[in-house]
Formats: structure tokens, sequence, C-alpha cells
């Protein structure tokens, strides 16, 4: 049995419902509803186990925390993710709003996979792009980049932790990556956060896309 898909919005959720459809395997069903149909819908239908959030229903932190607290109380095993564009003010929206992640609207059905599966993984806010190989390693444009925008009073190693925290790497695999402990890895990313005057990864991973996104648009 596969999961099922909800997709919520307030116009036109066509576009991501087909990408979702595409995708098949492990997904069985793709359903739609319209933001002021959600809490009916849910009163009625069995539980989904996706919910694809539309950032442009949401308009502010408040709405999507209390979105996503609603569905856990009814929905208490249900993962939701806020999809939209390529947009800051959106994706930390959905990550201080209690969203499991952001999914970009031009992610490929095979992006929205690993997101999802990856949710289930880790406690951290994903964002689907950062899942893509080719973000797991910087090119010398992003290197020089990443020197300029937040590497201010880092030490090595911790420039080196941030190279790998910003391709979206967990706290288990920033461990195995540089041979330290996971403490370690945990205090390096808890280090690297207060300097940057960040309280989460997910704003650190959100600021870092948004300046790659500015650089090379």
């Amino acid at each position: 049995m596969g999961w099922t898909v909800l997709v919520v919005g307030i116009h036109d959720i066509n576009h991501i419902a087909d990408t979702v459809l595409v995708a098949a395997e492990p997904i069985s069903q793709v359903n739609k509803c319209l933001l002021n149909e959600l809490y009916l819908y849910m009163r009625k239908h069995p539980c989904s186990d996706i919910i694809l959030l539309d950032s442009d229903a949401c308009q502010s932190t408040a709405i999507v925390r209390n979105i996503v607290a609603y569905i856990n109380k009814i929905w208490k095993r249900t993962h939701t993710f806020v999809f939209g564009t390529d947009n800051l003010k959106h994706i930390l929206m959905a990550a201080r709003g209690g969203a499991d992640g952001y999914i970009f609207l031009n992610s490929s059905p095979e992006e929205i996979i690993k997101t999802i599966c990856h949710a289930g993984k880790t406690r951290e806010f994903i964002i689907s792009d950062c899942l893509l190989a080719e973000r797991q390693q910087l090119n010398a444009h992003q290197a020089q980049l990443y020197e300029g925008c937040f590497s201010q009073n880092l030490t090595f190693r911790e420039r080196e932790v941030l190279t790998l925290l910003i391709s979206g790497l967990t706290n288990n695999e920033l461990a195995s990556k540089m041979n330290i402990s996971t403490e370690t890895a945990r205090w390096h990313v808890k280090n690297i956060l207060h300097k940057l005057d960040m309280r989460r990864r997910s704003e650190l991973i959100a600021r870092w896309h948004q300046e790659m996104h500015f650089v090379t648009c």
C-alpha cells in the first residue's frame, strides 16, 4: 500500500498534483482540496500520509503553525510540506511554522520523493533542492560566495562543517563525513548558528539558497 497525498491550495494546484502523480511508487493516490475546505475534508476522509500546502495560501508563519497544529491533532502521523516558488520569506515561513519541509514548484518527481522520504528520517526542516546530488559539492564560484557571506569569525573547522551543513547534511551525516562524533558535530553546528546569529539550521540553509539564487539567476 503506497502513500496518499493531499494537495491543498487556493487556486491552481494541478501542476504540483500532476507532478506528484508522475512519481508513482511509493505514492498510490493524490487528492486535492482548497484551503477553506481543509478542515471539513479532514473530518470526512481517512488520514493522508503527506500534505502539500500551497505557500500562497498561508501568508504568515502563524497561519502555517495553526494549520500544522490542527493536522497533527487530527492526523497524527501526517507529514506536512509547504510548496511554492524560490522565495526566502516563504521558506522561513514554512520552517518557523513547523512544517516538515519546503518543496519548490519546479522540483522533479524524484526530488519530491527524496524530500518526503528524508523527512521521515530526521527532525530537521528539509528543502527539496538541498537533496540534489549536485548541491552536495561546492564549485569554485559557490565556495567564493560562501567565504564572503558566511565565514566571518568562523574557525577553519567550523568552515568545513558549514560547507557540509549548507548541503543539507544531518548531524549524523556530518559526523560520518568528517570522522567525528555526533556530539562534536552538534557542538560545531550550535557554535556556527550562534556566530551567524541564527536560531535554526533551516534559516542558514534558506539564506544560503537565497544568496545562490540571487547570484546565479
